[in-house]
């Protein structure tokens, strides 16, 4: 292991933790793009982007060859993504971010010391490495869920004031990129033949809504009568807002997973017990959201931690930076595949296919820019820079620090005091985590020489 190799990955985890911003420019907001097809343009930018790769590879003399390898990875990277807007919906960000980023932290770990002998290396410490994933996880759900702990921690009065300076927040950035198309912006998971525009306006009418929430609801159910047994509101994120998921905390970090909270609190009486019947007989639905939720996350964990993998079996010709074009091709083949299903899945139901325009175009083929350079950075750090699978992309998950530094600092999506307070407190456990796994892990710094 070297100090670049180390270097490399901290920067992989800079441009992995940036490329999601570009989702919440408020030009992107008011296209209105779904996050399927601007997840598809993403992949276009990582395709061109490869191009460099070529270029690269010209200047060195050396020939351009395509590899299945590297386009296996491309296809993982597409379904990590397409998982993610699945998993949110279901559960919320902060909650679905929580469980994607520690599955990927341990799978990886588990590629680079179970795996074949092409990604395994010796344990320099087991004891600590073990000390060191449950650092990397607990940071993760630290920052993912600052604001549902921040609330926990307060009095009853306290919790509520948090749980509406959220929701208050993501009210004001995102629900207007839904009110330029003149309907409320629901995930693809929410959309079902039977919900049109004018009966999700009619429906927060009856409730008594101006506009509607624009944070996923943990409790909501799929179809429009058991929401209603419920008692649980209708709750849509703006397209733009959404893609946030794949590597981005967005405003709904902060309120997404406080939404089960807030509902225990409206049907509770003074004794802590339901209220009425709502919520009992929506539990059942709730569960299985819940459940459905819980494993798609677990999936982008299982894809996004593998990533990388099928490139440690690719020869020698087609391996490092040479693999980037083969990357590129299987992402843009992938995604096509994706946004065409999904196209023709939302024709045939009847509803539109939201493309956005120019400004979303640039901005999904720069996030893919600054991914694909994320991703450059990792395959530096896991072949020249020395870094086994094992150390290396659990590191590459300190994006979700760097994306909630931007959400402070940038887009103020967190502004309470305690809630930031419990953010950084788990970004220097998130950091502590992994530089312990650099010296105890698989391949790690803190091995004796022979």
């Amino acid at each position: 292991m070297s100090a670049a190799g180390f270097a490399a990955a901290v920067a992989a985890a800079v441009f992995n933790g940036s490329f999601a911003a570009f989702a919440k420019l408020p030009a992107v907001r008011r296209s209105g793009i779904d996050p399927v097809f601007f997840n598809g343009l993403c992949c276009a930018g990582v395709a061109l982007s490869s191009c460099a790769a070529v270029a690269w590879l010209r200047v060195e003399g050396a020939a351009v060859e395509l590899s299945a390898y590297g386009a296996l990875a491309g296809s993982l990277f597409v379904f990590a993504g397409l998982f993610s807007f699945v998993a949110v919906p279901l559960v919320g960000l902060g909650v679905a971010q929580g469980v994607w980023g520690g599955s990927a932290i341990f799978v990886s770990f588990a590629w680079g010391t179970l795996g074949p002998a092409a990604l395994r290396a010796p344990l320099v410490s087991l004891p600590l490495s073990v000390v060191a994933l449950l650092l990397l996880s607990a940071g993760v759900v630290g920052i993912a869920l600052n604001g549902a702990i921040a609330a926990s921690l307060s009095s009853p009065q306290r919790a509520e004031s948090l749980l509406d300076d959220a929701q208050g927040e993501e009210h004001d950035g995102d629900v207007h990129s839904s009110h330029a198309h003149g309907r409320p912006d629901h995930a693809p998971s929410e959309r079902t033949s039977g919900m049109r525009a004018q009966q999700g306006q009619a429906e927060q009418q009856r409730h008594g809504w101006d506009e509607p929430p624009s944070q996923p609801c943990a409790n909501s159910l799929d179809d429009a009568p058991a929401r209603e047994t419920a008692a649980a509101p209708r709750c849509g994120a703006s397209a733009t807002s959404r893609l946030a998921t794949a590597g981005g905390t967005s405003r709904l970090a902060t309120a997404g997973g406080t939404v089960a909270l807030r509902s225990a609190l409206a049907h509770a009486d003074d004794a802590g017990r339901p209220s009425d019947g709502t919520a009992e007989a929506g539990a059942h639905a709730a569960w299985h959201r819940r459940a459905a939720g819980t494993a798609s996350a677990l999936l982008v964990g299982l894809f996004g931690g593998s990533v990388l993998v099928p490139s440690k079996f690719a020869p020698p010709e087609v391996s490092g930076f040479a693999l980037l074009p083969s990357f590129g091709l299987g992402a843009l083949c992938a995604s096509t595949l994706v946004c065409v299903a999904y196209a023709v899945a939302c024709r045939c139901r009847g509803e539109p296919v939201l493309l956005g325009g120019r400004a979303a175009l640039a901005a999904g083929l720069a996030s893919g820019v600054v991914w694909n350079a994320g991703n450059a950075c990792a395959i530096y750090a896991m072949g020249d820079g020395g870094l086994n699978y094992g150390v290396a992309y659990p590191l590459v998950q300190c994006a979700l620090l760097v994306s909630g530094l931007l959400g402070i600092c940038a887009f103020g999506e967190i502004r309470e005091p305690l809630a930031i307070g419990i953010f950084f407190t788990a970004a220097v456990v998130l950091v502590a985590g992994g530089a312990l796994l650099g010296f105890a892990g698989p391949g790690g710094v803190g091995k004796k020489s022979p």
